[in-house]
């Protein structure tokens, strides 16, 4: 993430304010005191106007009033009872006292009661910097904004927990209310050199963004937090270090070595304090195609303390088996992962979930099923009010529309999807290349070409040492290739393939390697060799380990191949790739293995 990213995010946010909006309110305050009211005259700067009015309304404050009217001055975000209470109480000033002297500020029109079921306040953006000024005066702008960054640290610790079981909703909601202070309570804790609590706050804000669908945001905080120098506590600057390696910057680096010396630490690590962690390290190491330590690690988190940790085993278990083509481990592991996380009414699990059984309908030629899957998942992303859309989720459901052969509203939720994620990034090449592949099937042919190349330039911006360098490839080039055939480029369907294949094997996915043998198949089928490409298809399913009965383009595909060589000459080659071995298979999918 480039540092002007980090600077926006990271910058207080001003609230949009008039000067003469700031006024009134001291002006009422003067009315309701029996005091003459002089309105500035037009003569006057109007800023320097204001000062004097402010001034002149600070004067009529009691003692303990302006003590917290400028202390709750460090809150961007505003305030509440507790988090009031937390800087501004002391020896002769309770947390009840606290709670009168808002609602005397209330009266006083310098803060405004936004939320009354749950008291919150805020004060003008032009009052606020006042009161600032009021802090530096008295020497306690460093301790307020010290205790103002203690209490919203401790608040993230807290949160962090709750956001992984059934009081997520309310805890997130409170965190997003915090945003702002929370933000500032980072800025502080880095300015002041507090690298320990800087790094803490910023780890422990990370489920939190990854709710909040704001990976920028995360990237933007850790980064800030990691470079603040002093002794930070281990586990933290782990997780830390792990979230950097696969941030945007990280898009043009060769992750594989630093990869593999932060899965050597996590033998040397208590990584209980942080259930992520957890549930993220098999993951790790099943992306660097270490199976041992993926299989120890899946060991572990099933026995963890931690319920929402042994949620994500499942989960996980379910894409691995995916991976190998096991559709019935894939529908054993989902069912246990989803009554795991519907039990603990966890958002982010069940979405995940939801999302793999609707590919998993999809196997099964369930598209009413996949649909009601990912309706589901949405509404649940959409509970939590995040930034922004679900790319991956809103990709899906345009699968399924795809399949359903509502091709416009595919094409809708796909550039919804698109428009969801980074300019350039790596989610935005798997919508390009699907909203090209859709722009082909309805006749939009010039942007068609111009969206499957954008696609394929994201891929060259992956560096060969990341882990889903493979992914990417194997699948935009996939798509690049059936475009190619489409549009007669034989040559250049044929380099796509030669660029997918050994991309997909890599990726030790057979669903990615069978998408590939699709394409494969279809230019096989467009050079004249239907017997193969109907072998080929066979071998795709033996991969995907059922036959995708709804995939519009193997629809197409076989529709054509049983007319050109009759359904038994068909069926014969189908099913003799169908049940070819593994490595066999594998093998029948290699572009070598078709002419010319």
């Amino acid at each position: 993430m480039h540092q002007l990213a980090i600077a926006k995010l990271l910058a207080p946010r001003r609230q949009i304010t008039a000067v003469d909006v700031a006024i009134e309110p001291c002006i009422r305050v003067a009315a309701r005191a029996n005091r003459p009211v002089r309105r500035p005259r037009a003569a006057l700067p109007r800023q320097q106007t204001l000062r004097a009015v402010v001034d002149w309304s600070w004067d009529l404050l009691t003692e303990d009033e302006r003590l917290v009217a400028r202390r709750v001055a460090v809150f961007p975000a505003g305030v509440t009872p507790e988090s009031a209470a937390a800087v501004c109480a002391h020896d002769a000033l309770d947390a009840h006292a606290i709670l009168d002297l808002l609602a005397a500020l209330v009266d006083r029109s310098l803060l405004v009661l936004i939320d009354r079921d749950a008291p919150r306040y805020r004060m003008l953006e032009t009052i606020r910097e006042y009161g600032i000024e009021q802090l530096a005066e008295h020497d306690e702008l460093s301790p307020t904004r010290t205790a103002h960054a203690h209490y919203f640290a401790a608040l993230a610790d807290q949160a962090d927990a709750r956001l992984r079981g059934p009081e997520q909703l309310p805890w997130f909601r409170r965190l997003e209310a915090e945003r702002d202070n929370l933000l500032a309570a980072l800025r502080w804790l880095a300015e002041d050199g507090d690298a320990r609590r800087a790094l803490r706050l910023a780890v422990s804000l990370g489920w939190f963004w990854v709710l909040a669908g704001s990976p920028n945001d995360a990237t933007a905080a850790i980064q800030l937090a990691h470079a603040v120098p002093g002794d930070a506590d281990p586990l933290d600057r782990f997780i830390a270090e792990n979230l950097l390696l696969f941030g945007d910057d990280a898009m043009i680096a060769d992750v594989r070595t630093d990869l593999t010396a932060l899965l050597d630490e996590l033998d040397e690590l208590d990584l209980s304090p942080r259930p992520v962690a957890v549930a993220a390290a098999p993951v790790l190491a099943w992306f660097s195609s270490e199976p041992a330590r993926a299989e120890r690690l899946f060991a572990r988190s099933l026995e963890s303390e931690d319920a929402w940790v042994r949620a994500t085993v499942p989960l996980a278990l379910a894409q691995t088996a995916e991976n190998v083509g096991d559709v019935e481990g894939i529908r054993r592991h989902l069912d246990e992962a989803l009554g795991a996380f519907r039990a603990l009414g966890e958002r982010w699990g069940l979405t995940a979930t939801l999302s793999s059984v609707a590919s998993l309908r999809m196997l099964e030629d369930d598209l009413d099923g996949a649909a009601a899957a990912l309706e589901e998942a949405r509404a649940l992303f959409q509970e939590l009010g995040a930034d922004s859309d679900n790319a991956r989720l809103l990709l899906d459901i345009a699968g399924v529309r795809w399949r359903q052969g509502d091709l416009e509203g595919a094409r809708d939720y796909a550039r919804r999807s698109r428009d969801a994620t980074d300019v350039g990034g790596i989610e935005s090449a798997f919508a390009g290349a699907f909203l090209a592949r859709l722009g082909w099937l309805l006749g939009d042919e010039d942007e068609a070409r111009a969206l499957i190349a954008a696609a394929l330039r994201t891929t060259e911006r992956v560096a060969p040492g990341r882990p889903e360098r493979a992914h990417i490839q194997s699948a935009v080039r996939a798509s690049a290739a059936l475009i190619a055939v489409e549009d007669d480029d034989l040559e250049t369907a044929r380099e796509h393939l030669a660029l997918a294949y050994p991309a997909a094997i890599e990726t030790q996915d057979q669903p990615i390697v069978a998408l590939v043998g699709v394409a494969l198949a279809a230019y096989a089928s467009r050079v004249g060799d239907a017997a193969a490409a109907a072998e080929i298809l066979g071998a795709a399913a033996r991969l995907r380990g059922a036959e995708d009965r709804t995939d519009p383009t193997i629809v197409r595909l076989t529709a054509h191949l049983r007319e050109t060589l009759g359904d038994e000459a068909y069926e014969a080659a189908f099913t003799a790739g169908r049940w070819q071995e593994r490595d066999a298979a594998l093998g029948r999918l290699n572009p070598a293995t078709v002419g010319p």
